[in-house]
């Protein structure tokens, strides 16, 4: 097993692909800056209502660290996998139109289950989760995401006061569908004071985990084996879990009340896909 522990100092700001926006990269398997990658963990500024790049063959997992809140509303005057097949040099076609079903599938679902959808001609707005399991899309998908206080003040709701700033910070993994499957949970500890929440990770073999300290009070102790890491706020821990490892290989971190940890997990697409994290 291998471990990378990553600082805030370490972490590099880069421009969305559709030159819209910012990003800081946290972590990701790329050999260099800017450079191609497998996956991809990441935390976005958004201040406006901005369309999501369209990235062929990735499958995306966001949620919402701080702010308000953050809609996505899909985009029905985009052909979404057609109009990406017209522009990208794709290598398989049909695991992508397939993809892109099962995706908006999982999409319409979502949007029923919660129940917030908008009289918006394009489309049916969603809340993007801010605890629990992430909200997946595919990468071949058009959407637009919007502060959720930005659109209050755009409807007459009340909202900000007059000179505040309306924005979300959310945070991304990003996978080549080809190579993993992708998750993302996050963990917003609020019990009692004085009470600690003790997670157990399961690892499966070649498997990728990226332990991200989104708010800490102190810090996020995590333990693996015999090593102890302290993950300071705004600090990730990566995990990578070799092929020789041991079956029962995990991590185990704790954390105080007010404390919020993304867990993200890329597990090798030919190894299938199981819930990796369950409290001890």
């Amino acid at each position: 097993m291998t471990t990378q522990f990553i600082t805030a100092a370490q972490q590099i700001q880069m421009a969305w692909k559709n030159g819209r926006g910012s990003t800081i990269e946290i972590a990701s398997d790329a050999d260099e800056v800017d450079g191609t990658w497998s996956w991809r963990f990441s935390m976005a500024h958004i201040t406006n209502r901005e369309p999501f790049s369209l990235l062929a063959g990735v499958d995306r997992c966001i949620a919402c660290l701080h702010g308000e809140g953050l809609r996505m509303m899909r985009r029905r005057d985009v052909h979404d996998w057609r109009d990406v097949h017209d522009s990208h040099d794709l290598h398989d076609w049909r695991d992508l139109h397939d993809s892109a079903q099962h995706h908006d599938a999982l999409n319409r679902v979502r949007v029923k289950a919660i129940g917030d959808a908008s009289n918006d001609a394009n489309g049916s707005f969603v809340e993007v989760p801010r605890e629990g399991e992430a909200f997946r899309f595919a990468g071949e998908e058009a959407w637009i995401g919007e502060p959720v206080t930005l659109r209050n003040t755009k409807s007459g709701v009340q909202g900000a006061d007059a000179g505040d700033e309306i924005s979300v910070h959310d945070i991304n993994l990003m996978v080549r569908r080809d190579r993993w499957h992708a998750r993302m949970r996050v963990v917003r500890h609020t019990h009692n004071i004085g009470e600690d929440d003790q997670q157990k990770i399961l690892l499966a073999q070649g498997e990728c985990v990226i332990l991200f300290a989104a708010t800490t009070l102190s810090c996020v102790v995590a333990h693996i084996g015999e090593r102890l890491f302290h993950v300071e706020q705004g600090c990730a821990l990566v995990v990578r879990c070799q092929a020789d490892d041991a079956q029962d290989a995990s991590v185990n971190f704790l954390t105080k009340v007010g404390d919020v940890v993304v867990i993200a997990t890329c597990v090798p697409r030919e190894a299938g896909f199981v819930s990796t994290l369950r409290g001890l």
